[in-house]
C-alpha cells in the first residue's frame, strides 16, 4: 500500500481545519473574520442550493487575498488534497478571479497558459455549462 492510499492521512475536514489554524496565526483578525463568515455564507448558500442567499461579507476587508484563502480552503475541503493551487484566472489580474489547477497544471506554464485562454473564451462567449 502506498503512502498516499494510508488510513493514517487526514480526511478532508481535518485538512481543512488545521489549514484554517495556520490561517488564524498568521491572517490579520479582521481579515480572518471575514474569512470566516464567508465559510458560513458558503455554508448556509449550500444549504439552500445555492438561492442568492448565504453570502454577507464585509467587502472592504474580503480581499482578493482572502478570496484566495477562502478557495484554497474550500478545495481542500472539497477534495482532501493539499497539492492542488489556485491561481489568477489572468496573470496579473487578481480582479479577474481565480481558478483552482492542479500543481502539474500550476507549474507548467504552456498548460496554465491553455487553461486561461480556454476559460477567457467561455467568458466572452457565455459558453458555460448548465
Amino acid at each position: 500500500m502506498s503512502d498516499e492510499d494510508s488510513t493514517d492521512r487526514p480526511d478532508a475536514g481535518s485538512l481543512s481545519a488545521m489549514y484554517l489554524e495556520t490561517l488564524r496565526l498568521r491572517m490579520e483578525p479582521e481579515k480572518f473574520d471575514v474569512l470566516a463568515d464567508a465559510l458560513k455564507g458558503f455554508k448556509k448558500a449550500s444549504e439552500a442550493g445555492f438561492d442568492g442567499t448565504g453570502f454577507d461579507v464585509n467587502e472592504e476587508l474580503f480581499t482578493d487575498d482572502v478570496r484566495r484563502e477562502l478557495a484554497t480552503v474550500l478545495t481542500m475541503a472539497a477534495t482532501g488534497r493539499t497539492d492542488d493551487r489556485v491561481v489568477e484566472g489572468v496573470e496579473g489580474d487578481p480582479s479577474m478571479g481565480c481558478m483552482v489547477v492542479t500543481a502539474e497544471v500550476a507549474d507548467d506554464p504552456v498548460k496554465l497558459a491553455e487553461l486561461r485562454a480556454q476559460m477567457l473564451r467561455m467568458v466572452e462567449e457565455g459558453d458555460f455549462p448548465e
